[in-house]
């Protein structure tokens, strides 16, 4: 459903976004508020968790700076556990694209909506999905904050462009939207943690203690990323014969952490010696663990972004994705990535994700990173491991 429905919003809604961006008088307000004089705000971002993770520093400062302003998001249920309950966010509002129960008649009860509450500023925050566009256009919005992307065909409908700089860390693109609101652009010292309850510390460490008793320290290994995402994978065997050295050493407890999309992964981490809790932690009772970990060994991906949030130190997997744009933020974290000349061929600012390699030797990006870099990466970033290795 969802593949179908970018399809739709990349060849439908190009011609619609550029037919409204020639007439803007027919939907655009007649008064705008200037953004430094906004007091409502719409922040527009549907779905990525990894983007929301770097997107929460940016409300924040807005909310320390102004916290006279409301801040209002619009997103997908999907990242309902990074946005809920953070105090610099005062209302949301859940729309599913790509889902069935997403149809006309739900673009009418948004479009309603955005004309009925009026916000004085609207900061869009998307990379590609058109249909935002005609959301936003026909909901009569006002003043409208947006990237410079051209070949998304919405510059000429929003009223200040972001400059989007390919060379810049996505945290720093991201923070450009503080400005216009009045707020200081700079880069935080670091992210903005999940609000996790005791509740949800004491389920998550009591799972933990249930598979290690003797209290050792732990490693997480996240192996999964979303199936959107299959060009980010590492081969199923590495991992097992990763996970499997590093039993070996007998240092720390390996855990295997993910969520229903890991699944597959269950059978393949059958070894006695490690703690499998894919898909029986909630995504806060895996982000509790990650502030305890001596490290974190992931993808490209956004539970990698939360275990930099929450102050572990990762090691992240690269390959068809930059990481000068997306490599997890912060300090002492590692970063494998060897890229071939097709790398990166993942632009989400164009709106371009591929489904399948181009190179000759399939996936040779992420196929190129061998176990031994691991473990090497794992020694030289934390020490937790013998230099043997």
């Amino acid at each position: 459903m969802l593949t179908l429905f970018k399809t739709l919003d990349a060849w439908i809604g190009t011609p619609i976004c550029a037919v409204l961006g020639l007439f803007p008088g027919l939907w655009r307000r007649k008064i705008l508020v200037p953004p430094l004089e906004a007091r409502s705000i719409l922040v527009v971002k549907m779905v990525a968790l990894g983007d929301w993770v770097l997107i929460l520093p940016v409300l924040k400062r807005i909310k320390d700076t102004f916290p006279e302003k409301r801040i209002t998001v619009m997103a997908s249920p999907r990242v309902a556990a990074i946005i809920e309950n953070q105090p610099f966010i005062d209302e949301i509002i859940y729309i599913d694209p790509g889902s069935r129960q997403f149809g006309l008649k739900k673009m009418i009860e948004t479009i309603r909506l955005l004309r009925d509450r009026q916000f004085d500023c609207v900061l869009e925050l998307t990379h590609y999905y058109r249909f935002i566009g005609i959301l936003l256009a026909w909901g009569e919005t006002g003043t409208w904050v947006g990237f410079d992307l051209p070949k998304q065909h919405k510059n000429k409908l929003r009223t200040h462009l972001i400059p989007y700089r390919v060379d810049f860390h996505e945290l720093e693109n991201f923070m450009q939207f503080a400005g216009p609101i009045g707020a200081d652009t700079s880069i935080p010292e670091r992210l903005v943690p999940l609000p996790i309850s005791s509740g949800e510390f004491d389920s998550a460490f009591s799972k933990l203690a249930a598979g290690n008793p003797e209290n050792r320290p732990y490693i997480l290994v996240h192996p999964g990323c979303s199936p959107a995402s299959k060009l980010r994978y590492w081969e199923d065997e590495k991992w097992v014969t990763l996970v499997h050295q590093l039993i070996a050493k007998d240092t720390h407890e390996i855990v295997i952490v993910g969520g229903k999309d890991e699944r597959r992964f269950i059978p393949l981490f059958s070894n006695p010696r490690l703690l499998n809790l894919i898909d029986k932690l909630s995504l806060k009772e895996t982000c509790a663990l990650m502030t305890r970990c001596d490290a974190y060994i992931g993808l490209d991906t956004g539970p990698t972004h939360l275990a930099a949030a929450h102050g572990a130190s990762v090691l992240a997997l690269f390959g068809p994705n930059t990481p000068t744009k997306w490599a997890p933020y912060g300090n002492n974290h590692q970063i494998i990535y060897s890229p071939p000349m097709c790398s990166p061929c993942i632009r989400q600012f164009e709106g371009y994700v591929p489904k399948r390699c181009s190179n000759a030797e399939d996936r040779l990006c992420m196929k190129s990173i061998t176990v031994h870099e691991v473990m090497r990466s794992i020694y030289l970033q934390n020490g937790i491991l013998s230099p043997s290795d």
